[in-house]
């Protein structure tokens, strides 16, 4: 199979996945021996989100707005999230930019 990436050829394998940090277990696929791009079968696939909801995982990602807090800028982030890096009112965190793009935010 040629990857659709980058035009590499791709190799079957087995290949351990992991989603935000949590081990989901180790599944064949076909990746990309020069980009590293994966190819999963469907049912591969439903048992990768099976496991990601089983964890937890599953969807966590979220688009949401930025406000205006007084003087400040604020962005609401979804309960589930929060639940997930153990977020709560009152606790600290650390903001930075990451790069032009892209913000972090880390629990401390």
């Amino acid at each position: 199979m040629k990857c659709v990436m980058c035009g590499g050829k791709t190799e079957h394998k087995k290949i351990r996945a992991v989603e935000l940090g949590k081990e989901l277990g180790t599944f064949e696929a076909d990746a990309c021996t020069r980009c590293g791009e994966k190819y999963y079968s469907e049912e591969t696939m439903r048992k990768i989100q099976a496991r990601e909801l089983e964890l937890g995982v599953f969807g966590l990602e979220a688009e949401t707005e930025v406000t205006r807090y007084g003087n400040s800028l604020a962005v609401r982030i979804k309960k589930a999230i929060s639940d997930f890096v153990g977020l709560r009112k009152g606790r600290k965190v650390h903001v930075y930019p990451v790069d032009a793009n892209k913000i972090a935010i880390e629990v401390v």
